[in-house]
């Protein structure tokens, strides 16, 4: 994956002064979820519904990391937000 685009999607929350904190969320649950999709032929663009389902029932089920409801609502909006920006700077 093409991780460039996280990079110019954080340049983004940086001009809109988004929080430190709200950044570096962003950040961590971008290359998470990048870092999952690292072994295939997969990019952003390729991305659908199906796979990030397959993402989150997959961090779900992680025996060593027990996300709170509010956790994964945060990676889904920071998700939400970033394929918002990939849209309009399409």
């Amino acid at each position: 994956m093409n991780e460039s685009y996280i990079d110019l999607f954080l340049i983004e929350k940086t001009k809109l002064q988004t929080s430190l904190h709200t950044r570096l969320a962003y950040e961590k649950d971008l290359r998470d979820f990048a870092m999952h999709f690292k072994d295939t032929d997969l990019d952003f663009k390729d991305i659908d519904v199906k796979h990030i389902t397959q993402y989150f029932e997959f961090i779900q089920k992680e025996q060593f990391k027990h996300y709170k409801a509010s956790t994964l609502a945060r990676k889904l909006s920071s998700l939400r937000s970033f394929y918002r920006f990939m849209m309009e700077n399409d």
